[in-house]
């Protein structure tokens, strides 16, 4: 059930918490407590202020966000309440205490200890040692009061055991982020950290002389070539006009890093990344600025860089930035900090913060719902090569090593193609040629 709390230097109350693992709404709502309307927006989360300092009322208005979330998703909450209804009902699997390779030890593992095994391999990168710590705290919701919440606590997945994964762990995210359907990407990425886990407890078993465990097989969802994102000008112009909404202070902060990822192609890490030493502005020839650029893929990758040129915009953008005494990064939050690309814990990389307004900014605007941040990267590329650009030039600017890379946005293309062909002269067989009117 959502609770209220008031934040620092705030006299209004803010809905938190979830209800069933879920914050968001599916569908459009007005929720009316005497005078007071508070609505919630399709895909909206609903931590946000209660716009009233009693008490009273902000506790009506979350037992009424409580029960859409609930009559939204019955199937959820009807697993919720089958739990919290259940008596004297224990999992036969308890976690194990976790001893590797203990042949007395084998028979009774959890998910949990197949995971832990893997995580103190030393050859295991910090990467996909947090994906399993996560995995070993995933809480899966199901209708089957047997099955603990905690993915960690269940016991090594069997061919039944994988099917009701497969069922409910997808149900699970596609309620809690209101998506209609979850990518294959998503799916594969933890099927594939998955396997190897259950493959290292079948050959402890087969070591250990009790072969009592082997691991089910695990068909990967094809994943469906799917097109790269682009915007008009049109839905461009609807994103920067959402966040021009922001105070003053805060346009800075979300909308500089969107136009700049628009306009130089740029990967938005590699946004967060630019220093001002990167940095070159020609103020007797503005069109001379540029900016660099770098990337690499992994962490033991080559550092790949480029110099873009800034158009006009980008140019004013770096202009009205001022430089911060603290360090030498340009693009900051509110603290006054660079945006963070990597985390605080093991140096895994991590998606700048900005991002996340990117995508809030997205859905105000009534965008499509495969738009997202990258999309505005895409939209770069799709828009030179509509102009004609040439194909190398194009590669260069958005750091590609491989040309076919930056042929996936030839499809935009297509259109342009078949106006082109249609807009020729018609001939009629009497080798006249005439203007197609």
């Amino acid at each position: 059930m959502f609770s209220i709390r008031k934040k620092a230097n705030s006299q209004n109350y803010y809905l938190c918490g979830t209800e069933c693992g879920i914050s968001k709404v599916k569908n459009d709502h007005i929720i009316t407590v005497g005078p007071l309307e508070f609505p919630l927006f399709a895909g909206e989360s609903v931590h946000k202020s209660c716009r009233t300092s009693n008490s009273h009322v902000a506790e009506q208005i979350a037992e009424q966000a409580t029960r859409i979330i609930r009559e939204e998703n019955p199937e959820l909450y009807n697993a919720k309440t089958a739990r919290s209804n259940r008596k004297n009902v224990t999992w036969s699997h308890n976690p194990a205490v976790y001893k590797p390779g203990d042949p007395d030890n084998i028979d009774n593992w959890t998910m949990y200890d197949a995971f832990q095994y893997r995580i103190d391999d030393k050859a295991t990168s910090p990467q996909v040692v947090q994906i399993l710590k996560r995995l070993q705290k995933r809480k899966i919701l199901t209708p089957f009061p047997e099955l603990p919440d905690c993915f960690g606590d269940w016991p090594l997945l069997d061919r039944k055991l994988l099917k009701v994964y497969e069922e409910y762990r997808w149900k699970n995210v596609k309620g809690m982020l209101g998506r209609t359907e979850v990518t294959t990407a998503t799916k594969n990425t933890e099927l594939s950290h998955i396997g190897p886990c259950l493959t290292i407890a079948e050959q402890i078993s087969q070591e250990q002389g009790s072969n009592s465990y082997s691991r089910p097989t695990i068909k990967m969802p094809k994943p469906t070539k799917q097109r790269s994102t682009f915007l008009s000008k049109g839905e461009v112009e609807r994103l920067y006009a959402v966040l021009n909404k922001k105070p003053r202070s805060r346009v800075k902060l979300f909308l500089y890093p969107t136009i700049c990822v628009n306009y130089l192609g740029a990967r938005p890490v590699e946004i967060a990344r630019i220093q001002w030493s990167d940095v070159v502005l020609d103020h007797a020839t503005p069109q001379n600025s540029r900016v660099r650029l770098w990337n690499k893929k992994n962490s033991e990758g080559a550092i790949r860089e480029r110099w873009v040129h800034m158009n006009e915009v980008v140019y004013k953008i770096f202009c009205d930035i001022k430089k911060s005494p603290r360090d030498d990064y340009v693009f900051r939050h509110s603290y006054d900090k660079p945006w963070a690309v990597i985390t605080n814990t093991n140096g895994v990389p991590r998606v700048p913060g900005f991002t996340v307004h990117i995508t809030k900014a997205i859905k105000a605007a009534g965008l499509r719902e495969n738009v997202v941040p990258y999309s505005l990267r895409h939209t770069f590329a799709t828009w030179l090569l509509s102009q004609g650009e040439n194909i190398a030039t194009v590669a260069d600017l958005m750091g590609h090593t491989n040309l076919e890379t930056t042929r996936n946005y030839l499809h935009i293309l297509d259109p342009v193609k078949i106006n082109a062909v249609n807009n020729l002269g018609i001939a009629d067989g009497t080798g006249v040629k005439h203007d197609k009117s």
